[in-house]
């Protein structure tokens, strides 16, 4: 069942971050700052991979960040550090 707008606006931060789950593959994270972030699951992304004809040895979804990475890094236009903290998987407001 898909997440409902009341739903979303009720989640509150708590003492650890926690997720809810909505219906294809997507989860929304409540973060204990309070910060909400929607993620798509890894089997998302692997299975819409497999669709477009993509085999599991040439692409998958952890494959993009490392592709980001190097096409980020191999620009010159942004700094190492400032490239891994945006790839991070982390809270932006730690960072």
């Amino acid at each position: 069942m898909a997440l409902s707008d009341a739903s979303i606006r009720a989640a509150k931060a708590g003492a650890a971050q926690y997720k809810l789950y909505d219906e294809g593959g997507l989860f929304l994270i409540v973060r204990t700052s309070g910060g909400k972030l929607w993620r798509l699951s890894e089997n998302t992304l692997n299975t819409a991979l497999r669709r477009l004809g993509y085999g599991a040895d040439e692409m998958t979804s952890h494959g993009f960040r490392s592709t980001a990475s190097t096409l980020l890094n191999e620009s010159g236009k942004w700094s190492v550090d400032a490239i891994e903290r945006a790839l991070a998987d982390g809270d932006a407001k730690a960072l």
